[in-house]
């Protein structure tokens, strides 16, 4: 039987802002990632921008937008005043992340395309989605010893997913392996959806609990 470790409110929202931002911050070559293909997305384009929807205790004045786009790369410049200092103290951990008082800031390269979604490195892509996958594909990253493993766990078909005010189809990748650290997680799962892009993060906690934090980007595909 799993060992369920109990966590305080304030350490899930620690933990949810840290995988939270973990959609924006991997490391390595991702395996099967290989060449998206398609047309670039105007979610990638410069000054297109992103919001949380709804709120985070001790997070706000959150900015994430594009603010570059060289031959299909884009990059995502994100900042947010951060007055939890357990936050704090998570956020700045972070590989590239820059913290002044309590204002903290990092950038991140991206392939936004028509046909998916790439993290990019000097060493390779790594694949956050494919908006033709299908159950059970699978994408990997190579961090230190660890593996990270996204895998593709639904597909829907029908507008069943809540989001925004209206109902959506979305694509439900899981992820495990990130070893972000903290006792209670048990795994995070990303939801997209072909026009709308990431439109959820999805913490799940060994306690049975979960935290849906919700994305919104003001352009979409078409």
């Amino acid at each position: 039987m799993k060992k369920r470790i109990y966590l305080s409110n304030v350490a899930k929202m620690t933990l949810t802002c840290l995988t939270v931002a973990a959609v924006f911050i991997s490391c390595e070559k991702d395996e099967l990632g290989g060449s998206l293909g398609g047309q670039q997305s105007p979610v990638g384009e410069v000054g297109n921008s992103f919001r949380i929807s709804g709120s985070i205790p001790g997070v706000s004045g959150v900015s994430s937008q594009i603010t570059s786009l060289d031959d299909g790369v884009s990059t995502m410049s994100m900042s947010a005043t951060i007055t939890n200092p357990d936050i704090l103290r998570v956020i700045a951990a972070m590989p590239g992340a820059e913290v002044t008082g309590t204002r903290a800031s990092f950038s991140r390269q991206y392939r936004f395309t028509s046909k998916g979604i790439q993290t990019v490195f000097p060493e390779g892509n790594f694949t956050a989605i494919k908006y033709d996958a299908k159950k059970g594909d699978v994408y990997t990253l190579k961090r230190g010893s660890r593996t990270i493993r996204r895998e593709v766990t639904k597909v829907s078909n029908e507008n069943e997913f809540s989001w925004n005010g209206m109902k959506i189809k979305t694509i439900h990748v899981k992820e495990t392996g990130s070893g972000v650290g903290m006792p209670g997680l048990d795994y995070v799962e990303y939801v997209y959806n072909h026009k709308f892009s990431l439109v959820a993060c999805i913490v799940y906690f060994e306690d049975g609990t979960t935290l849906n934090v919700p994305f919104i980007s003001n352009a979409t595909n078409s």
